[in-house]
């Protein structure tokens, strides 16, 4: 995505992002009023603290995207708190090095905070409709599961849809891009990762908050494993663009020797006149 891409601000981006934040906001202001006493749990500022640890981790996906390996706290938050205080966790914790270095607009730093916290509040809806952290394990993890696919598929709809409005692709293109090449890894990390979920959330109870302070650790060496990956891949793409370049330079220079091309450059692939021969 270009600079001006990245920094569009039309009527209807704009928007965008005010229908993802103020219904956000006024529907924790609602939940406040009803029931206060939900909002003064101080693990709220633990759990947020330990999102925005995480979420300065990027992962570099396809297509310039990218996601965090916050993911799994984000859930495991849904899976101990109601959606309007996991919405609440995940408003104040998710973090974005562009927006601490000044690089995005106030409004869309919110837009970016706001559709990630609706997504990890329909996570928590999902699951306790289904089950709760003390219900049989088949229950516990199909529910998560579900929870998870539900606040993944919410996530990125709306990124294409603010995608197709900064660069006018269709949205099945722009969603296509997300996963290029590695859909099959992506599901499994990404189920893998829920599961890890269900840990956080199961030791936060047993153990305490530490937890995540424990579990941060594996999450880092994760990251690390994704940016290998991912420079694994740019690197065999980059060696297959290559190979096809010396193929076709090889064939030129070859076809070059038959015909008797003269000025033929290696560089440049400046064919010269055709001599041809008498």
């Amino acid at each position: 995505m270009s600079t001006k891409e990245a920094h569009d601000r039309r009527l209807s981006i704009k928007a965008l992002e005010i229908l993802v934040v103020l219904p956000l906001f006024l529907w924790i202001g609602t939940e406040f009023r009803s029931d206060p006493s939900q909002y003064l749990d101080w693990r709220i500022f633990v759990w947020a603290a330990a999102i925005v640890v995480v979420d300065l981790l990027p992962v570099q996906g396809a297509a310039e995207m990218s996601f965090s390996l916050s993911f799994p706290i984000e859930l495991s938050a849904a899976l101990v708190f109601p959606p309007p205080v996991v919405a609440l966790i995940t408003f104040i914790g998710a973090a974005d090095m562009r927006e601490l270095r000044g690089e995005i607009p106030p409004l869309k730093a919110l837009y970016t905070r706001g559709q990630i916290a609706w997504s990890v509040a329909l996570e928590s809806y999902v699951f306790h409709r289904i089950a709760s952290l003390e219900s049989p394990w088949y229950l516990l993890v199909g529910a998560v599961l579900l929870a998870a696919v539900a606040g993944h598929v919410l996530n990125v709809l709306v990124v294409a849809l603010y995608g197709h409005l900064q660069t006018g692709e269709p949205i099945p293109a722009i969603l296509r891009a997300m996963h290029v090449g590695i859909f099959g890894e992506f599901v499994v990390s990404y189920t893998g990762l829920a599961l890890f979920s269900v840990l956080v959330a199961l030791s936060t109870k047993t153990t305490g908050l530490w937890a995540l302070v424990v579990f941060i650790a594996p999450l880092a060496f994760a990251r690390q494993m994704f940016s290998r990956t991912h420079s694994l891949q740019q690197a065999t793409e980059e060696l297959s663009v290559r190979q096809a370049e010396n193929l076709d330079f090889s064939f030129a220079r070859g076809l070059a020797n038959v015909v008797g091309i003269d000025g033929f450059s290696h560089g440049g692939f400046d064919f010269g006149d055709l001599s041809g021969g008498p």
